[in-house]
């Protein structure tokens, strides 16, 4: 299910034009404008205090109706969620309680973090990154709306980026300690694809985002099965690729290019000869704790190094 957690505040909001690329609309909440972005098939989990409920929430004036009367006009689904000001641990645990029962298994979730007040932000990421390993589900948009008062317009922005910092994070730090790839390659694909869709973007970069993938994955079943000729070439094939993406311009990769660099720091000693790139193998292995592979790369080496030396060829 669609969701989107938002925080209403005790401001006095005025009206403003809200603006999301080329998507404008005039309202004093920002909530009403996110609805527009996300779809109406969504229901808003809005948190709030007694003060805001009192302020913003059911208003009963005329002239300046309420959050809840414009969702209720509009048929706009929402769930109340009473949350205290977090002056204290227990406050603020109860936040964080509130808030992930009220996530569901699979759950598609937007975040709105224009009203979040005090230490509410720290929570939500808390509460996110948590519920994306315990409930699967899928964080879709970060949204701030950028109210300034007398300006005529609110730029909504997008802050998505940095949860995606926290995927990649996780995924690199399973690729470099444990060899895991499948994360980090598949990410690639999900911050660039937006990209290539909305640009249109050139085959070349397409089909480079393609081999990072693939040879991420072929590199680590090589490591992970004792595939000593495959382990050469897919090492080979990888750096090219990382190299290729790092190339390109693409600002979506701009705020990772520390994380590529550490991922080629994995493959730049493999040279292409099988004796050199089975000990660098060996050197992974040991990084990455595969304590028996790395045995069984040393043994293959023993008959590899004879085999050069008699110039018998070790893939006949």
């Amino acid at each position: 299910m669609k969701k989107i957690i938002t925080f209403l505040g005790t401001g006095t909001y005025e009206k403003t034009i809200y603006k999301y690329e080329n998507f404008e609309i005039e309202s004093r909440f920002v909530q009403e404008a996110i609805s527009k972005i996300v779809g109406n098939d969504v229901e808003f989990l809005v948190a709030l205090t007694a003060k805001a409920n009192e302020e913003n929430w059911r208003t009963k004036d005329a002239e300046k109706p309420g959050l809840k009367e414009i969702f209720d006009r509009k048929n706009i689904s929402y769930k109340e969620l009473y949350i205290k000001d977090g002056h204290n641990d227990q406050e603020r645990w109860e936040h964080f309680d509130q808030i992930f029962e009220n996530i569901k298994e699979n759950d598609e979730i937007y975040v709105d973090v224009t009203h979040s007040f005090r230490s509410t932000p720290f929570i939500i990421m808390a509460v996110l990154n948590y519920a994306k390993f315990v409930k699967n589900i899928e964080i879709k948009g970060i949204y701030y709306g950028a109210y300034i008062p007398n300006e005529p317009v609110a730029e909504i922005v997008n802050l998505s980026i940095f949860n995606l910092f926290s995927d990649w994070t996780i995924a690199a730090e399973k690729l470099i300690t444990i060899g895991d790839s499948r994360q980090i390659g598949d990410l690639i694909e999900k911050t660039i694809n937006p990209v290539l869709k909305s640009s249109k973007g050139s085959n070349v970069t397409a089909k480079t985002t393609r081999d990072i993938n693939r040879n991420l994955k072929f590199f680590s079943n090589a490591l992970y099965t004792v595939r000593g000729c495959d382990v050469s070439q897919c090492a080979i094939n990888l750096k090219k690729s990382l190299n290729e993406l790092k190339k390109i311009d693409i600002d979506e990769l701009k705020p990772f290019e520390k994380i590529l660099d550490k991922m080629t720091s994995i493959v730049e000693n493999f040279t292409g000869d099988l004796i050199n790139d089975i000990v660098q193998a060996v050197k992974v292995c040991i990084k990455f704790n595969l304590i028996q592979q790395g045995y069984t790369f040393l043994e293959e080496n023993i008959f590899n190094f004879f085999c050069n030396t008699l110039s018998i060829d070790v893939r006949a």
